[in-house]
């Protein structure tokens, strides 16, 4: 029953690698090239998160791990899985999957599930910019010039808070 919402996207052998991956602890799956082992991890992670359970994938590059991931997210579609940040790729993502791969990067959650704090940090980055360019661009006064630097380290001290709580919000996701 937990797989008759899918079962037409799989062959007979498929099924029978995401049930046994579903009821055991690890599984390692091996086949030879284009039988279909990426598409069964979309199948098992579906199946597994529709279980309760959690789902490490583990591959030997970093295109298989988002050809992996890629699969997931194919394999969820109709499901809120991903918008709700339950499917979080982590690791280094090349430039080509970037954009494809965005619902389930840390970052693009948190920014879901907080965008006033991501809207925070994007308008003290640019801020900052504009002071640091004050500062070098012009020749304020004394006054102006003690000014402008001390707004500059209210603003650098509040960046470096709000990306402290980024990073928290990231690794919890993780967890």
């Amino acid at each position: 029953a937990l797989l008759a919402n899918v079962a037409n996207m799989f062959s007979g052998e498929q099924l029978d690698v995401i049930r046994g991956a579903i009821h055991n602890e690890v599984s390692r799956i091996w086949a030879p090239p284009a039988c279909g082992k990426t598409q069964v991890v979309g199948g098992i992670v579906r199946a597994s998160l529709a279980r309760g359970d959690t789902v490490l994938f583990l591959g030997p590059t970093h295109k298989s791990v988002n050809e992996g991931m890629l699969s997931a997210m194919r394999a969820l579609e109709g499901t809120d899985y991903i918008q709700n940040g339950q499917v979080v790729r982590v690791g280094a993502v090349g430039s080509q999957e970037a954009a494809q791969l965005r619902p389930v990067l840390a970052r693009e959650i948190v920014r879901r599930r907080h965008p006033d704090l991501l809207a925070e940090s994007e308008h003290l980055d640019r801020r900052q910019s504009e002071l640091q360019k004050q500062l070098t661009d012009s020749v304020p006064t004394l006054d102006g010039r003690s000014s402008l630097e001390l707004e500059l380290g209210t603003v650098t001290g509040r960046k470096a808070q709000v990306r402290q709580k980024i990073s928290q919000l990231e690794a919890a996701l993780i967890v």
